[in-house]
């Protein structure tokens, strides 16, 4: 699912889970750095790196390996810049539905249309 463009030299991919480990340190600057700049995705200050790691790892890391959750990223060379995840998780009633939460991008990255990027490849 690699959509790169020669503009802003960004691919989109899925994250295996067994890759969770390597880029949690970007994921949690993402979410930091969002945070920090007032984005209101569900934390309030003060909020630490920390804590953005904790919600990666106890909220998101067992559904990446039981596959109930997909991670799609946005990547710059081997950054992560940003993210939006796919929640699968639903009720037994539901199989057919799903819930998109968390899209993020690094303050660094925004108004580059990486989020746009993200949710069309997520469609």
């Amino acid at each position: 699912m690699n959509q790169t463009s020669s503009q802003n030299a960004i691919d989109i991919e899925i994250l295996p889970a067994t890759e969770f480990e390597t880029v949690l340190g970007d994921l949690s600057a993402i979410l930091h750095g969002c945070v920090q700049t007032g984005a209101s995705v569900g934390f309030i200050l003060p909020f630490d790196i920390k804590a953005a790691e904790n919600f990666w790892r106890n909220n998101i890391e067992h559904g990446l390996l039981s596959g109930t959750k997909h991670l799609l990223v946005a990547k710059s060379g081997q950054r992560v810049v940003g993210t939006v995840l796919l929640d699968c998780n639903t009720m037994p009633n539901q199989p057919h539905r799903a819930d998109v939460a968390k899209l993020l991008v690094h303050p660094e990255f925004q108004r580059r249309g990486i989020a746009r990027r993200l949710m069309l490849a997520l469609e």
